[in-house]
């Protein structure tokens, strides 16, 4: 059985909205659900970020090992896509929700997995952006308009369709990412390569991470060419998503609460909009 890890942010748990879609995908398939929880301290620099995420992650993939087999599937965001460089070391399939993409280095760990992975963003999000998604050559969901919780400007009804579209791409994914021919084949060789290029073409120390031991091959760089998915209005009709199940509107399961809104109000709310690490 098939594991799915939910990763968070900084004040967005595993029990919002986001994360419900994925987990009732999840047990759609059958596969059991690992949450990471965790309490950022406050004032913790950036610099920590990275190591702070990995040894979570790290904690829920030793978890998941004892009670499923195959490989772990991987859901993050914001401040859980610190988790990129892990991910990638361990080629793990990933769903990177509203990612931190003004860190050079996550785009560069996602860039650098060689398993498949979707990233999902809005336009209005400040730590987004589609150019540095489509960079790292994986799938993209850009939904116009919508803010750091993928929530639009707009009506009820607009965030019901967003909702509506990120679970029907999640749920796709889910079923094209986990076919032998998506997955990465086994391998003994860890992920070496010396820099990568940043954005504005300049070469960039990548994190130590992916520094194990001297490199085995040329630089590995960020490859480009991927197109974005813009999000339309109304229903989504997408070459790469446009199969999958769509979340029934029977009553929800047990395990599918749905949550208040963290971006509403209250203080934390500026501090996580502000770091973009909600």
């Amino acid at each position: 059985m098939t594991c799915g890890i939910l990763v968070p942010g900084r004040d967005y748990g595993t029990d919002g909205t986001l994360f419900d879609l994925a987990a009732f995908c999840f047990a759609a398939r059958g596969w059991a659900t690992e949450h990471v929880t965790w309490t950022v301290p406050d004032g913790l620099p950036d610099a920590s970020h990275e190591p702070f995420v990995r040894a979570h992650t790290e904690a829920a993939l030793a978890r998941a090992e004892t009670h499923s087999r195959g490989s772990p599937f991987v859901v993050a965001k914001s401040l859980g896509s610190y988790s990129a460089a892990l991910i990638a070391e361990r080629s793990l399939p990933a769903i990177w929700l509203t990612p931190v993409l003004t860190e050079p280095s996550i785009v560069a760990a996602i860039a650098a997995s060689p398993a498949p992975a979707l990233l999902i963003g809005g336009t209005r999000d400040r730590v987004w952006s589609d150019d540095l998604a489509t960079s790292t050559g994986k799938q993209v969901l850009s939904i116009p308009g919508a803010d750091h919780g993928l929530e639009p400007d707009g009506p009820i009804a607009a965030y019901t369709s967003i909702l509506t579209e990120v679970a029907q791409a999640i749920d796709t994914f889910l079923t094209t990412a986990l076919t032998p021919t998506a997955l990465p084949q086994p391998t003994s060789t860890a992920i070496h390569f010396r820099t990568a290029v940043t954005p504005t073409g300049q070469d960039r120390p990548q994190v130590p991470h992916f520094a194990q031991g001297p490199p085995s091959g040329p630089e590995r760089h960020i490859p480009s060419g991927s197109a974005v998915i813009t999000a339309g209005q109304g229903r989504l009709q997408l070459p790469h998503f446009s199969t999958g199940r769509r979340l029934a509107a029977d009553p929800a399961p047990p395990h599918h609460r749905k949550c208040g809104n963290p971006y509403r109000s209250g203080p934390a709310t500026s501090t996580a909009l502000r770091d973009g690490l909600a």
